[in-house]
């Protein structure tokens, strides 16, 4: 089993990526004449590609609570690449990342394709271009998600959140959403910590192929009940992480599905 999976999963992932690729580019000259209904398009398609994926990885999502709607910002705690799947699975969004993930595999690609910005964190002068990137996206009527932790964890903690790209909200007094994530695995099956979780020094094509080859896992998702709004950006990345961390469910290094 532990190689059959990812044998049967990487093939048909892979042929649903790329279909729905050409559903894609079958309906842009549709949608050419305006950027609104493109960033629409472009939206409905991820969500059904990050769907996809997710069934094919033998994610069982639980959804909580009303997902915002477009055009919004949304932060969340950062646990894995299955994140950006599980978010953009039902939400009009796109991501704001780290430059490193445009060279990933499979995910990068999908990222590059379907309009994340991403962010150089070694170049201070980048963060103004990637401002107006998300302010070009908002305009268009699309949502912006980022990790403000900067970097991905275990689950048993969240980071202080990193307030540099919370100053697009403050410029336009826009309140910010936030979601929490958290991942269980089943009894007899390694801890979701490790399993599901990417993070330290851990490889990314190691640790997927290690997923793939798990039966399943139970991925949850709570939308917070209301955005929350300020004036300051570091004492509005001190609010959005305590509402997650209210949010959260109490951590566990392994739960039944």
């Amino acid at each position: 089993m532990r190689y059959v999976l990812p044998t049967v999963r990487l093939p048909l992932m892979a042929s649903s990526v790329a279909f729905l690729f050409l559903v894609w580019g079958l309906g842009l000259p549709f949608v050419a004449g305006s950027a609104r209904a493109w960033s629409r398009w472009r939206a409905f398609i991820l969500r059904r590609i990050c769907r996809s994926l997710l069934w094919l990885m033998g994610a069982r999502v639980e959804s909580y609570g009303t997902p915002p709607r477009a055009p919004f910002v949304l932060v969340s705690n950062h646990l894995s690449y299955v994140d950006i799947l599980l978010l953009a699975s039902r939400l009009d969004t796109v991501f704001v990342s780290k430059y490193e993930v445009s060279d990933w595999p499979l995910l990068g690609v999908l990222c590059r394709a379907m309009g994340t910005v991403f962010l150089n964190r070694e170049s201070r002068r980048d963060l103004s271009r990637v401002l107006d990137e998300m302010n070009r996206h908002l305009d268009h009527g699309c949502g912006i998600v980022f990790f403000p932790e900067g970097t991905s964890t275990n689950g048993s903690g969240v980071l202080d959140f990193r307030p540099s790209l919370l100053e697009i909200a403050v410029r336009l007094r826009q309140p910010v959403s936030y979601a929490s994530l958290r991942y269980a695995t089943s009894e007899g099956q390694p801890a979701a910590a490790d399993a599901v979780c990417w993070w330290g020094d851990a490889p990314f094509v190691p640790h997927f192929l290690r997923l793939l080859s798990m039966p399943g896992f139970r991925a949850e998702l709570r939308f917070g009940a209301q955005p929350i709004a300020s004036s300051n950006r570091k004492r509005l990345a001190l609010e959005l992480r305590q509402a997650v961390l209210d949010q959260l469910m109490p951590a566990s290094s392994r739960a039944s599905t």
